[in-house]
């Protein structure tokens, strides 16, 4: 399983959520949990010295390292984990790549309300905005949703070729589970897919009983997928990120952005 965790805290009750989430996860298999406040230090205007910016930086640091210890002390003391807690000044970007390098995390862990109003839609959440900047897999959990083994698992594919590594990292991830796991492709009219890589899944799939895959059609890639993953009342939803560099593909920023967005249920992002 997981052994060095980092949840990224703003104290809303939406991240407080994906703490106890990842909590509850590393008290069943074991790991340690890293609770992280970025304070930014962005100068709102122009005409502000920056020495008053990094002042007023260091006072809010204070107050989020004494709110953020309460918390990690909380969490230590109903999972009995390991919780160490840190506040950093920066923006949450930078901040969570050099935390992810510094302690080499295996996963971060972000809570989302999803894209609630214009706002939202127009800026983007902080989780979107990590989906396609991180070094590690990203796991988003919505509002209110609380953790569960993953016994029924859906991931999305676009016969990429890394169906296989996928599925047997997930398979060490949730170690004596042994979960269902469905691999689902939404085609696309006049869509090319390496036949070679699909032939390569299906023989895999072939070889173990608790793995299948379904082809569908549908209008929208993000809600077909979505739609299969609550019908099987999947436990976990893993679609890959793509690079930039490949736009045709289906699974590309957009429609991970979308489902990191509308989440019904905790989405995995492996990179």
């Amino acid at each position: 399983m997981f052994q060095q965790v980092i949840v990224p805290v703003d104290f809303s009750s939406v991240s407080v959520n994906a703490v106890h989430y990842a909590a509850r996860m590393l008290a069943a298999h074991g790991g340690k949990l890293r609770l992280m406040h970025a304070v930014n230090t962005a100068i709102p205007d122009p005409y502000v010295p920056a020495y008053y910016t990094m002042d007023a930086a260091k006072e809010q640091s204070a107050s989020s390292s004494a709110e953020l210890e309460t918390l990690a002390r909380s969490i230590r003391a109903d999972y009995g984990i390991q919780v160490e807690a840190e506040v950093i000044i920066g923006d949450l970007s930078g901040s969570l790549s050099d935390q992810i390098q510094k302690h080499r995390a295996e996963l971060v862990v972000m809570g989302t309300h999803g894209a609630e109003n214009w706002l939202d839609r127009m800026a983007g959440t902080n989780t979107e905005a990590m989906v396609n900047h991180l070094d590690c897999p990203l796991l988003v959990i919505p509002d209110g949703v609380v953790w569960k083994p993953w016994k029924n698992i859906t991931c999305a594919t676009d016969y990429s070729g890394a169906e296989e590594s996928i599925a047997e990292s997930l398979m060490a991830y949730t170690m004596t589970e042994q979960p269902q796991m469905l691999f689902i492709h939404v085609s696309r009219p006049g869509e090319k897919v390496s036949a070679f890589n699909k032939e390569l899944l299906q023989q895999y799939i072939n070889r173990n009983l608790n793995l299948e895959l379904q082809e569908c059609g549908g209008d929208s890639i993000t809600a077909t997928v979505l739609e299969t993953a609550n019908t099987r009342k999947s436990d976990l939803l893993v679609v890959q990120a793509m690079h930039r560099d490949w736009p045709d593909r289906f699974l590309h920023r957009s429609v991970v952005k979308q489902l990191a967005a509308h989440p019904t249920l905790p989405l995995l992002i492996i990179h």
